[in-house]
């Protein structure tokens, strides 16, 4: 990835793009092992590396014993009812931001003011999925400690909506995306003109492009790269 040649507006992810959550919510999870213990599998202590290795995005589709993935559609509906209750009140409801850092992309990008002050670069607008209000303050607080900055935007992405409808309903001009998840990348490639676009992908375990989405991307005119996180 050379920053140097990046330019015109950029569209950031914040979660695994410019800080790393999942191994502090690992470690939040690990906390409260003796609620967790009846339904995630016991991987024990593990390394950032390792945790980012894991195939399933969602840390509890990737810790889900198999025999609840196993359950009725109905019991499961019941039962992952409980089980956001139990993470909303152990993970969600912390500012785990507050002890993190900015990632390696981050500290190259909006923290490097040879990518930030450069003439090349427009605006750069964080579009982030908050699942609820106090998500939104604490990911607002983790941008106004390390990226303030007059041409960095925040926009929070309410539950349930997808970051196509928030670039539709702002009317937001863009060049570059850079996302983890490959859903969101599909929702871009189906919602929006993507010609002469670039998605810029962090490698994780769980977000190899599938074949018909390269080719796509490719039929559209746009190109896709994956950067090394570390």
């Amino acid at each position: 990835m050379n920053i140097s040649q990046m330019s015109g507006n950029f569209l950031f992810d914040m979660d695994e793009v410019l800080v790393e959550t999942m191994p502090e919510m690992y470690r939040l999870i690990r906390m409260n092992w003796k609620v967790y213990h009846k339904w995630f599998k016991d991987f024990g202590p593990l390394t950032e590396e390792e945790i980012a290795k894991r195939k399933q995005f969602k840390i509890k589709d990737w810790l889900l014993k198999d025999e609840i993935k196993a359950w009725p559609e109905e019991k499961r509906e019941r039962f992952n009812t409980i089980l956001w209750n139990n993470l909303n009140r152990d993970v969600f409801s912390h500012d785990f931001y507050r002890d993190l850092q900015p990632t390696k992309f981050a500290q190259r990008t909006l923290m490097n003011s040879s990518f930030i002050d450069h003439i090349r670069v427009n605006k750069v607008y964080i579009l982030t999925s908050c699942v609820n209000e106090e998500i939104i303050e604490y990911k607002r607080q983790f941008i106004k400690r390390y990226f303030h900055h007059p041409k960095i935007e925040f926009v929070p992405i309410p539950y349930g909506k997808k970051k196509s409808d928030i670039v539709k309903e702002k009317n937001i001009s863009w060049n570059i995306f850079v996302d983890d998840e490959i859903k969101n990348i599909k929702d871009f490639i189906e919602n929006l003109n993507i010609d002469g676009k670039e998605f810029l992908i962090p490698y994780f375990g769980y977000n190899d492009m599938p074949p018909i989405l390269d080719l796509l991307i490719r039929e559209k005119n746009a190109v896709f790269n994956y950067y090394e996180r570390i």
